[in-house]
């Protein structure tokens, strides 16, 4: 069931359409009222109408609103007709008001019906109805949606079995589909970051599989109705069907490289193993990558119709840009995976051999293939430009790319990718260009002959024909074309050109106003004896070899009637593979025959005999083929460059040769496509940039000066050029307009000198419609001005046309344009220029009005400029195109201008910012060198003397801060000495008291004694001790070290010698930090020392020790369950000397701190009556920092 099938509604279309058809009717009839209430119906032509009007004045047409509608001069049972009208060109609702003499008809299209289709043409319901179906009129209700007038039936809507989705829907729907499978396939990664390698493996493969799934069973046939799932678009393999196939895959299968290099390189350095191997490996899947790319880009190009001619911007379509867009995609991913390996290789300290050789490695290995598959040099060695360039940035800048790197390999991969692009597109171009040349070399086609042979006995018979040549009766050429055309040669004959000869049984030509005219048999017969092939199938026909008068093939038919013979009748072909020249080509061609649009872009020549024989094109080609196959030597084909033309030359046989000629590609294509290509892709490149300024926290507008800078210079140009753009586009749009204004004014005068020349020698050639002579003569014209020209009566009507077919298949009516017809008649004016429609063709027509001698209008004469105005219109593309190609190069230099310029100007501001940020106080500060004599000057000076300043400043203050610590230092240790001192003077006096009183001393009081002073004596030592070790740390050194062996080091120890249980948690087998072994031993004996004797007695001692991972710090937790600290003491903890134990010194948790600032880490606490919970934070150990090699 397809997406059609799925979303079909005819019952609400045609309630819909009935709707607005009722709405319409009520409208035109409103309308017709009001018209037939004028007094006077010659004030109709100053009206604008909004629904086709016809007036009637005994049954002659006296006025009509437009000769889009074609109807007869005069009356007849076709029309003026009340209700639904069928006409050449359409089907049409009409409403009628007589009285009297007098018939006004007012009428609207319901849908157009052209015996043809083109992109001009095109049979479809007015846009009013917005009918979403494609279908057809029937006037029997049976199978039909009907449509009702009063509550009777008027006619009914049959939409065709095969419905074409809109192109609005289709590329909507395609769109949606990708971009929620992209945002969907995003999600699941971001899902599966932290998951597991079995989830992670699981979901792939179960993403993948899907994807095989849906290619195998037609899921989304569903949708194959829709342009992106037609073959016709794109497709390549079985795995590859669709355009849209295509982009699912390539969406799957980054997926898949995600989630690889998720598996092969995690962020958690913990989980690998095997290093070597994940580095080779994941290499090697890069090299894969990499050659798919290139393997997607050829594909793209040479299995599908995706217009991707860069320089041809007006040829791109909503398909060019999703095609360059997966290009784009493609090589960004790889490069983001790229720039995951390096950095893989720099985390894990992978020796420098490894390093180089795998990217050494995977430039050869694709260095090789490319060598092996013979892709051209330009393909690649831009890529193996990139690939090094690409390591080396990414090597020394681990976090975020500058900016100017950035532009850099957008620089190099536009250039890759418009290379590639235009190697593989004139690979592509040659192809095709050869097949032209087949196709063209030979216009005998055995299909022609086998139609022919199957009307060839009814032609021979007409009685028509039969009746002319028996009476001799002269008839018009466009008369008999006319009649044999609607009768024969129609459908398939629609790719020829068809002329008709007739010429009685004495060889007369029965054509009115033919010069020579025994000459054109003879004529024609010696085409046929020295140029021509007789066919095996029907002798009559002969197959012209040498494109003798441009004519494929000559048919010289016998027209007998039994055994009488009467005459011939000679029909040439004329194939339309070849464009015309001349007037309305485009518009008379059915789509259905097999014109050679793409010939539009060449040049070609025909050679026979050695000789030119027909030409097309801008090239000029020599009279003979010598010149051209010395460029290939004389070989059967080949390519050549020959006056800025690349050449394709095919020798069919010795006597015919073929060339095919396109301009070669020139310097300013190659620079125009590669500024498109890098502003694309920069473009691209903005939208996750956007992304993350429109989601980051605390987002500001133009954040760096840089930046307003860059916006500043780039909006200036961006201005100047666009405004430069437009005003240019519109100059030159009037200057072509002027230009188109002035060759017909050119051309009608030149015709209308010609047109009173015959009227001065014969009158009566404007006398009768469809003069003959008067239609040879406009013929005659239309050949030399390569234009079509009608002649018009002084009331309106065609007299005679060079173009008879236009009138004949009915795509326009034979009475003038209304509005010229008023501007000749009305206003009186000696010409009038100005723009006409038929279908979707809009194109400039020209009227002059021929006088009598009394000074009355005898004709009016109508030149339209529509072949020309092809060739006018396409001058102005090309010069809009060259104006916006100088415009995105200037807009892809200017960016890089821009971000050179802002660097520049801010480099001085980006020293001072970073001199003010490496500010250390107690440090020397580099002075800044700046010799300019500018505002940045100034500023650096300012700023070096300040500099200075600060340092004196920063002097004094250290002393100060030297001075008051000392202060304060003393001040506690005199306390903490004189703790000590006070019992020992006690015990001294004590002592002396003792020998006072008693001649005989107890030794054992004299030992109490001496154990207590010695006992106070220690104190002191320790205090002074402590007071050292805290007033004077060790010089640190700092290393990696591990925190999981430290603390595992300091746990074993303290369970060997205190009775609480220690339990050590830790997810990652290593947790490192850079920092002093020594001092961080002391920072954990100190924390578990405390946690221990914060524990009451008549609790069982349980301290845990958790190490866990957030973001790039290491979080450490030391739990107690002790009684806590007291509200009052908790601010002074970290506070030296300050303790609530009776033997402290207050210095181990003063110590701590001191050395986790060191540590550049963090310290703090969190407590109840349950226990204290000791929070600590070191900054993981990276690699190469420069903060902490500086140290």
């Amino acid at each position: 069931m397809s997406y059609i099938a799925l979303h079909r509604d005819y019952d609400s279309a045609i309630r819909q359409f009935q709707k607005s058809f009722n709405r319409t009717q009520k409208e035109l009839n409103n309308y017709l009222d009001k018209l037939s209430a004028h007094t006077r119906f010659d004030s109709l032509q100053f009206e604008k109408h909004p629904f086709y009007v016809h007036l009637y004045v005994n049954d002659s047409l006296s006025y009509w609103s437009t000769n889009t509608v074609p109807v007869s001069q005069f009356a007849d049972y076709h029309f003026p007709a009340d209700g639904i009208i069928h006409l050449q060109n359409g089907w049409y609702y009409a409403k009628t008001y007589e009285k009297d003499s007098i018939k006004l008809v007012a009428s609207f299209l319901i849908r157009s019906h052209y015996p043809y289709e083109n992109k001009y043409l095109k049979n479809d319901f007015p846009a009013r109805f917005n009918f979403p179906f494609k279908g057809y009129i029937s006037l029997e209700k049976e199978k039909a949606l009907p449509i009702y007038d009063n509550g009777q039936f008027l006619f009914g809507v049959i939409p065709y079995e095969f419905q074409n989705v809109k192109s609005f829907y289709s590329d909507s729907i395609f769109g949606l589909l990708i971009l929620t499978t992209f945002f969907l396939l995003n999600s699941i990664l971001l899902f599966l970051r932290r998951k597991s390698a079995f989830i992670k493996i699981f979901v792939g493969f179960t993403i993948i599989w899907l994807r095989y799934i849906s290619l195998r069973s037609g899921w989304l046939s569903v949708f194959d109705e829709i342009t992106a799932f037609q073959p016709t678009l794109y497709a390549s393999s079985e795995w590859f069907p669709s355009f849209a196939d295509f982009w699912l895959n390539i969406l799957v299968l980054i997926f898949g490289i995600k989630i690889l290099f998720q598996l092969l390189l995690p962020e958690d350095k913990e989980e690998m193993s095997n290093k070597l191997l994940r580095g080779i490996f994941s290499t090697s899947l890069l090299l894969l990558f990499l050659l798919f790319n290139d393997y997607i880009f050829k594909g793209l190009i040479e299995n599908s119709s995706i217009k991707l001619e860069i320089n041809k911007l007006f040829g791109l379509n909503f398909y060019s840009f999703f095609a360059l867009t997966s290009v784009g995609l493609l090589f960004f991913e790889f490069l983001k995976a790229f720039r995951k390996l390096i950095n893989f290789y720099q985390e894990n300290e992978v020796p420098a051999l490894l390093k180089y050789g795998s990217v050494g490695l995977l430039i050869i290995s694709y260095l090789s293939l490319n060598l092996f598959f013979h892709h051209p040099f330009k393909n690649w060695i831009l890529m193996l430009l990139i690939l090094p360039v690409f390591y080396q940035i990414c090597s020394k800048n681990k976090k975020e790319l500058p900016n100017y790197t950035i532009i850099f390999i957008l620089f190099l991969f536009s250039i890759h990718s418009f290379n590639v692009l235009q190697n593989f597109l004139d690979k592509k171009e040659k192809q095709e260009r050869q097949l032209l040349a087949n196709q063209l070399a030979s216009d005998q086609d055995i299909s022609t002959e086998i139609e022919y042979s199957a009307i060839k006995n009814s032609i021979e018979t007409d009685e028509y024909l039969v009746r002319l040549l028996k009476e001799d009766k002269m008839v018009s050429p466009s008369g008999l074309k006319e009649n044999l055309e609607k009768r024969f040669f129609n459908n398939f004959w629609e790719q020829y050109e068809v002329e008709f000869f007739l010429f009685n049984s004495k060889g007369i030509s029965l054509l009115n106003f033919t010069s020579n005219q025994t000459s054109n048999i003879q004529k024609l017969d010696r085409i046929i004896t020295y140029n021509s092939i007789p066919s095996e199938i029907d002798e009559n026909i002969y197959y012209i070899k040498n494109f003798t008068s441009q004519y494929a093939y000559i048919i010289k038919q016998f027209i007998c009637d039994g055994d009488n013979f009467y005459g011939f009748l000679y029909i040439a072909l004329k194939t339309k593979k070849i464009p015309e020249n001349i007037g309305y080509p485009r518009l008379l061609i059915s789509s259905k025959s097999k014109v050679f649009d793409v010939l539009e872009n060449y040049s070609l020549a025909k050679y026979y005999n050695h000789k030119l024989v027909y030409d097309y094109g801008n090239y000029i080609y020599p009279s003979v083929d010598e010149n051209m196959l010395k460029l290939i030597n004389s070989r059967h084909d080949g390519f050549a460059n020959r006056r800025d033309y690349n050449h394709y030359i095919y020798r069919r046989t010795n006597l015919d040769t073929i060339v095919v000629s396109k301009p070669s590609n020139t310097t300013f294509q190659f620079f125009t496509s590669f500024s498109y290509l890098f502003c694309f892709y920069g473009l691209l490149l903005l939208l996750p940039l956007s992304e993350k300024l429109l989601f980051k926290k605390n987002w500001r507008i133009l954040p760096t000066l840089a930046l307003r800078i860059q916006i500043l210079l780039f909006g200036i140009v961006l201005i100047t050029l666009f405004a430069y753009g437009i005003g240019s586009g519109i100059f030159i749009q009037r200057q072509y307009n002027e230009i188109t204004n002035q060759h017909i004014k050119d051309k009608l005068t030149s015709i209308s000198v010609d047109l009173n020349n015959l009227n001065n020698s014969d009158s009566s050639a404007f006398e009768q419609a469809s003069s003959d002579l008067l239609e040879v003569r406009l013929q005659n014209l239309s050949r030399v001005f390569s234009t079509d020209i009608n002649i018009f009566s002084p009331n309106g009507y065609l007299l005679s046309t060079s173009r008879q077919k236009l009138y004949n298949s009915g795509l326009i009516s034979e009475q003038i344009n209304s509005r010229a017809f008023k501007h000749m008649t009305d206003y009186n004016n000696s010409e009038y220029i100005h723009t006409e429609y038929i279908g979707n063709l809009s194109y400039t027509s020209g009227y002059v009005p021929m006088y009598n001698s009394d000074g009355t209008i005898k004709a009016i004469i109508n030149l339209q400029q529509f072949g020309q105005q092809e060739q006018y219109e396409l001058q102005i593309e090309n010069f809009l195109v060259s104006i916006l190609n100088i415009f995105i190069l200037l807009l892809a230099f200017t960016t890089m201008f821009t971000l050179f310029i802002s660097n520049w100007i801010t480099l001085p501001l980006k020293k001072l910012q970073e001199s003010i940020a490496n500010i250390r106080f107690g440090k020397y500060n580099q002075p800044i060198e700046y010799q300019g004599k500018d505002e940045i000057g100034e500023l650096v000076k300012k700023y070096n003397e300040k500099l200075q300043e600060l340092e004196y400043t920063a002097q004094q203050l250290a002393q100060s801060e030297r001075e008051n610590a000392w202060k304060e230092m003393a001040k506690q240790v005199a306390h903490e000495i004189k703790n000590p001192l006070t019992p020992m003077k006690l015990r001294l006096q004590h002592f002396q008291r003792i020998f006072d009183e008693n001649e005989k001393v107890d030794k054992a009081q004299i030992d109490k004694i001496v154990e207590s002073m010695v006992e106070q004596i220690d104190t002191l030592a320790k205090i002074a001790n402590e007071f050292s070790n805290f007033a004077k740390m060790p010089k640190s050194t700092f290393t990696p070290v591990d925190l999981v062996k430290i603390i595992q080091n300091v746990k074993e120890i303290f369970q060997s010698t205190i009775d609480s249980e220690i339990e050590f948690f830790h997810a990652k087998r290593e947790c490192i930090i850079l920092g002093d072994k020594d001092l961080l031993l002391r920072v954990f004996n100190n924390l578990i020392q405390n946690a221990r004797q914060a524990i009451p007695e008549n609790r069982s001692p349980k301290i845990g020790i958790f190490i866990h991972k957030l973001k790039d710090e290491w979080h450490i937790e030391v739990k107690d369950n002790g009684s806590g600290i007291p509200e009052e003491n908790q601010s002074k903890i970290f506070t030296p000397y300050f303790t609530t134990k009776s033997k402290g010194t207050g210095l181990g948790l003063a110590m701590v701190k001191q050395i986790i600032d060191m540590h550049e880490g963090k310290i703090n606490y969190e407590t109840s009556s349950k226990g204290t919970t000791f929070n600590i934070t070191f900054k993981v150990y990276e690699e190469g920092s420069e903060k902490w090699e500086a140290q």
